[in-house]
């Protein structure tokens, strides 16, 4: 079928040519003088006539070495300043007068006075480059603004570094758009190349080629120097896609544990401090068994959000909470009651202040304080970043806070506990689901934290599946016990897996339930008795709220 499609593509391919041809000798015939349009033939003759001689080679690679150094000293400065202005507001409002300039500057103003200050050989390379540049730097900026800012909520929670940040996240999710912009970047440099050589006339190249074959009114080697600069552009073309399509064969994150795969040491790294006990990534789980649970909560906290009118929207009123006696703690409730706020404020990616809320968060004020904790997230989606394997994800936040080797280990761990450790070398794109909700919590729980934050984890899986990701993470809970806090407006699922449940109310009416869960987990079944007894007194509880 693949290679049907190909001979299709072929043939509409070759056809194409064939009008274009045809049109050229009709409009060829139709002047009847070569001077002005000499048709097809008579173009491929003299090419062929000048394609024998030096002076065409030598034109062709003088050329040729002016696009390529046009491109290479375009192509990192525009990435780099698109990449900054993107990620910081005033430097690329500080840029935005140059790009703006370079834009509405017409070339050949550009080439005229390139050429009164750097001369005949230089400036089609100078003027490439300023015309490139800008190129780059826009497709670059416009693929940062694209991207998904889910993702760069994923680089906070697990404090992945800058660095880390630019190498794994930014610059393989904007690559689609650099290549787009290298593409579109290549063409026009051999334009502005050429066009510059036509006008400065530099000793050897392409467009001085044309200029002396129109100053002699030799229309037919003029326009066989056309046509030799339109074929070394398109084989140019050709020659950018096989490279690009090498380079992408193997990815932009390289082999499966590219991240570890030298043993390299990374320093390690102290994490979190308590009041009472330190927090490290030798023990993870350390902080969970007391002292750093006291610590999470809110005291008088009031929050809203801007509506669309500028209006606030109350989200809480002097909530005061406090979470760690027991473990884990469920916070239920209704759709839009401010579950995913209250989580997303205890975990830090939302801060009260009269300023508003921090980072890519939702504008709002608050008043009051919160006591939280860094930590580990689950989302109601998995998060994984498509272009690394499932083992690079779960080592993505571990990489800076302790030794790779032991990092691996770790990450390999915890995926053999989820029974994913034969898809470590698979691409997201090819997991259920389930599978990636399973490799979003194996991130989560290899991450050295003292709490883990889950946000409606299991919402768009089937029952089964989520009864088995439940008692996934009560089996991991046990194995590397945490403070674990996590929202659901599922009954079901609050009794399942709570120790402590709360229930806030509609419309900023805080906490209308506090209790807690003192079943075995033998009864906390949807089907068992007792646990559907619960489940009904928290839905009574949410329908009074």
């Amino acid at each position: 079928m693949r290679r049907v499609k190909r001979g299709g593509d072929l043939f509409w391919l070759l056809l194409g040519a064939l009008a274009l041809l045809a049109l050229w000798q009709g409009a060829a015939g139709a002047l009847g003088s070569p001077i002005l349009l000499p048709g097809p033939l008579l173009t491929a003759r003299r090419f062929f006539v000048i394609l024998r001689t030096r002076r065409f080679l030598v034109s062709l690679g003088e050329t040729f070495w002016r696009v390529i150094l046009g491109i290479l000293i375009a192509v990192p400065p525009g990435i780099a300043a698109g990449l900054a202005g993107a990620l910081n507001r005033p430097l690329g409002l500080f840029l935005k007068p140059l790009f703006t300039v370079i834009a509405s500057t017409p070339v050949m103003a550009v080439i005229l006075i390139a050429f009164l200050i750097l001369g005949q050989e230089r400036t089609p390379v100078f003027t490439a480059f300023l015309m490139v540049f800008p190129v780059m730097s826009a497709t670059t900026a416009e693929g940062v603004r694209a991207l998904d800012p889910r993702y760069r909520e994923l680089m906070r929670i697990y404090r992945v570094s800058r660095t880390d940040a630019l190498r794994f996240l930014y610059i393989p999710g904007v690559a689609p758009f650099i290549l787009g912009g290298l593409r579109s970047g290549l063409s026009l440099c051999w334009k502005v190349v050429v066009a510059a050589e036509v006008l400065v006339q530099p000793l050897r190249a392409l467009g001085s080629g044309m200029q002396l074959a129109k100053a002699h009114l030799e229309t037919p080697e003029l326009y066989a120097w056309t046509a030799a600069t339109v074929l070394a552009a398109a084989l140019s073309q050709g020659l950018l896609s096989l490279v690009l399509k090498c380079f992408g064969g193997r990815g932009f994150s390289g082999e499966p544990g590219l991240f570890y795969k030298t043993g390299a040491a990374f320093p390690k790294l102290q994490f979190w401090k308590s009041r009472s006990s330190d927090t490290t990534p030798d023990a993870p789980g350390s902080a969970a068994d007391g002292s750093a649970r006291d610590r999470i909560g809110t005291e008088n906290l009031s929050f809203s959000f801007s509506g669309k009118d500028g209006e606030a929207i109350p989200v809480f009123r002097n909530l005061s909470l406090g979470l760690g006696g027991e473990n884990p703690a469920v916070i239920l409730g209704p759709s839009g009651c401010g579950k995913t706020t209250l989580l997303r404020l205890l975990a830090g990616l939302l801060v009260p202040e009269s300023a508003g809320s921090s980072g890519e968060s939702a504008a709002g004020e608050g008043t009051g304080g919160v006591l939280s904790l860094p930590g580990a997230f689950v989302f109601q989606d998995s998060r994984l970043l498509p272009w690394l394997t499932v083992l690079e994800n779960v080592l993505l936040p571990l990489r800076g806070k302790m030794d790779g080797e032991k990092a691996r280990e770790r990450a390999l761990h915890f995926l053999e506990l989820v029974s994913l450790t034969e898809k470590a070398s698979a691409r997201p794109a090819l997991l259920s689901g389930g599978e990636k909700q399973r490799v979003s919590i194996a991130r989560a729980f290899a991450y050295p934290a003292p709490v883990l934050y889950m946000d409606e984890p299991f919402q768009s899986l089937d029952i089964p599946l989520r009864l088995e990701l439940m008692d996934l993470t009560r089996s991991l809970m046990a194995r590397d016990p945490r403070l674990l806090v996590m929202v659901t407006h599922d009954p079901r699922e609050a009794v399942y897996l709570g120790r402590r449940v709360l229930v806030l109310g509609r419309n900023a009416g805080g906490i209308v339930f506090d209790g807690s869960v003192d079943l075995p987990p033998a009864k906390r079944s949807f089907e068992a008795a007792e646990g559907g007894a619960l489940a009904a007194r928290l839905l009574a509880a949410l329908a009074k709220g």
